[in-house]
């Protein structure tokens, strides 16, 4: 391990080429050799030529760069059924773009159209509650009455008078 160097997670994460939780995972996992330093912040040793990663040939350059005009004129075919292809495209998803606002707008239609129903079954059901109230407070001050009316007809017994 001395052709590389040990790095805080958020300098290393970059130089591997991964995210920072990508970087926790594989430390959890024991892919990658990590150690706390003495701050208590975690270091990961990032070799000088990471895992998997090879230089380029110089081979293996674009196919268009070593191509002559001549031969760059043959793909005219090619580039207009490309062309073609991705007009098609686009009006594909156009149209996908339009279905969807179409069913968002029918969505909240019958959002609305739901919110409006419920309120009104609990807008009857409070009416009825509030009749049903009614009813039995009209019994309550009836009875009530009846009770006030029976106890000034009926003079009051002492409470001495019960024992002699």
């Amino acid at each position: 391990m001395s052709d590389g160097e040990w790095l805080y997670l958020s300098e290393a994460a970059p130089k591997l080429g991964t995210t920072l939780d990508a970087l926790r995972q594989q430390i959890r996992r024991g892919t990658v050799t990590a150690t706390r330093g003495n701050d208590g912040r975690m270091k990961v040793y990032v070799p000088s030529r990471p895992k998997g990663i090879t230089p380029e040939p110089v081979s293996s350059l674009p196919e268009q760069v070593s191509r002559l005009p001549s031969e760059q004129a043959n793909d005219a075919p090619l580039v207009a059924e490309l062309r073609r292809a991705l007009s098609e495209s686009e009006s594909r998803r156009a149209d996908d773009i339009s279905r969807a606002d179409q069913q968002r707008r029918d969505d909240l239609a019958d959002r609305d159209r739901l919110h409006r129903e419920s309120m009104a079954m609990m807008i009857e059901r409070v009416d009825a509650a509030e009749i049903r109230a009614e009813r039995v407070e009209e019994k309550l001050d009836r009875l009530l009455d009846q009770l006030l009316a029976d106890r000034r007809e009926e003079p009051r017994q002492r409470w001495w008078r019960k024992w002699l």
